[in-house]
């Protein structure tokens, strides 16, 4: 897992495609761009621009083998919960075909907000869409990076 600001993205030339989302989400004003999803490179490299109020809690969290996520907040706040897959977890139901796995399992949070990203791998488990204090109007970019 990665947790850092949007205009440290060159600290991560080395990572490819990571980079170049990175570096996109950096240069883009998502204040822009309509809602819903966006190809950058087809089903490799997409990104989903959402608006939504955030939660009081949310019990699950999520996985996913076949992508990485990159979850970045460019309005409002979030409060997104954390864990590795190592964690002692219970399956609550799963959509291979979807690429999501929903656990529940104790988590660590950290608050996005102000241009805040974080990465997430298959060796984490993350728990979006909370409320830091009230729920609150959020505006958050997820951009979906194929693992070769």
């Amino acid at each position: 897992m990665i947790f850092d600001q949007i205009e440290n993205f060159e600290n991560y030339k080395g990572l490819g495609r990571v980079y170049d989302a990175l570096k996109f989400l950096a240069e883009t004003d998502f204040s822009k761009v309509e809602l819903g999803r966006h190809d950058i490179d087809g089903d490799n490299l997409y990104y989903n621009v959402q608006e939504f109020e955030t939660r009081a809690e949310q019990d699950v969290s999520e996985g996913h083998k076949k992508y990485i996520d990159i979850q970045y907040v460019y309005g409002g706040e979030e409060l997104i919960g954390w864990a590795p897959i190592s964690s002692e977890k219970t399956l609550v139901r799963e959509n291979e075909a979807g690429d999501c796995w929903i656990y529940e399992v104790k988590t660590e949070d950290l608050i996005l907000k102000d241009r805040r990203f974080a990465v997430f791998y298959p060796a984490d488990l993350h728990r979006p869409c909370r409320a830091v204090k009230e729920p609150v109007m959020c505006k958050k970019v997820v951009v979906k990076v194929k693992i070769d």
